[in-house]
């Protein structure tokens, strides 16, 4: 492409011609025209040519050139830095350290964390090492279309890699059969990047999404948080997760979960989640300081050894489900006396 138009010197001694991305000094020269291939500089007594071939653009290089005499002041000032600039033209923010950085785009959305690969050369991967990842089905107030979002996280994931995370937070709604598959990769790779806290919520309006039946193994993770979800047997065993102390699940199915167990858990907050109809969840967790179980349906868990147990809050409503006898039952709905009944005590394994 042939320039728009070129930087020509005029013979005035010792000045000095200023272009955005150029700068030369010029002594008495004759004018010149002729175009070049690329930007050049001729220098043979008191000659100095510049010249550009490439279109400038408007934020590039255009007519607003100044000059600037030797003992002139500016007869243009160029336009001040913006972001993350001082009075004093300084990019204070990017002038902190990668680390720094790493932790602040951790808060972002993914979209708008990727999208600052564009502000300078710097920033470029810096995306990449976010400490926290941010992937929700809403941009603003208007919901990103699922096939949209399914692209956009496959490639994130992969220019990502294994960059070690804090803290994610996965949201979606709307996910057809098709996107479980999905979700759980998404899932179990934010494990594999050893993430502190980990956040899955799904809203899909009754529908709960089978996890796979692998139980989590993670030596980083520290609090996990499940809504509208549903956890099959082997889920549950938290035994592979040493640093576990928080979990709160959320409007999930554990209809599935014969046991829940974890060694290190302090808090444990269960809402809104269905049981079996059939037998007893048993939940051991020895080392519990805090537990909240609320407004659940079906068969009431048993808890085992609590005996650092401090906070308790429990609430039971009138759908428990909890009357529900079994056939060895008498008519008053009193337990059987089977003592390897699933269904009227904790006895599975």
């Amino acid at each position: 492409m042939k320039a728009a138009t070129s930087i020509e010197t005029i013979s005035q001694p010792n000045e000095e011609v200023i272009c955005t991305g150029f700068r030369a000094t010029a002594a008495a020269s004759p004018r010149t025209k002729e175009p070049r291939e690329a930007l050049r500089s001729y220098s043979h007594n008191s000659l100095l040519v510049v010249s550009c071939t490439v279109a400038p653009t408007p934020d590039a290089c255009s007519t607003e050139c100044v000059q600037k005499g030797r003992r002139g002041k500016w007869a243009r000032e160029p336009p001040p830095r913006s972001n993350g600039s001082g009075s004093d033209g300084e990019d204070r923010i990017g002038d902190l350290p990668d680390g720094i950085l790493h932790h602040i785009l951790g808060f972002l959305p993914a979209r708008d964390a990727v999208r600052t690969c564009v502000l300078a050369w710097r920033w470029r991967h810096l995306w990449k090492f976010a400490t926290g990842l941010r992937i929700t089905y809403r941009e603003g107030r208007e919901p990103v279309p699922m096939e949209k979002l399914r692209d956009f996280v496959d490639h994130l994931l992969l220019l990502r890699g294994r960059a070690p995370l804090e803290t994610c937070w996965l949201n979606f709604a709307q996910l057809s059969d098709g996107d479980a598959r999905r979700v759980n990769l998404w899932f179990r790779h934010a494990v594999l990047c050893e993430v502190q806290v980990l956040r899955l919520d799904l809203i899909l309006n009754g529908f709960r999404l089978k996890l796979d039946d692998l139980p989590l193994v993670s030596r980083r993770l520290a609090k996990l948080n499940l809504s509208g979800v549903h956890l099959m047997h082997n889920f549950p065993d938290f035994s592979s997760c040493p640093v576990l102390e928080h979990l709160d699940v959320f409007f999930c199915d554990l209809s599935d979960a014969k046991k829940i167990s974890s060694q290190s858990m302090k808090c444990l907050n269960i809402r809104h989640c269905t049981f079996s109809q059939i037998f007893r969840t048993r939940i051991y967790v020895p080392n519990l300081i805090s537990l909240r179980l609320e407004n659940y349906w079906y068969r009431t868990p048993v808890f085992e050894v609590m005996p650092l147990i401090v906070d308790a809050f429990v609430r039971v409503h009138d759908r428990s489900g909890d009357w529900y006898s079994c056939t060895s039952g008498n008519a008053d709905y009193e337990e059987c006396l089977c003592e390897d009944c699933d269904f009227c005590h904790s006895n599975t394994n």
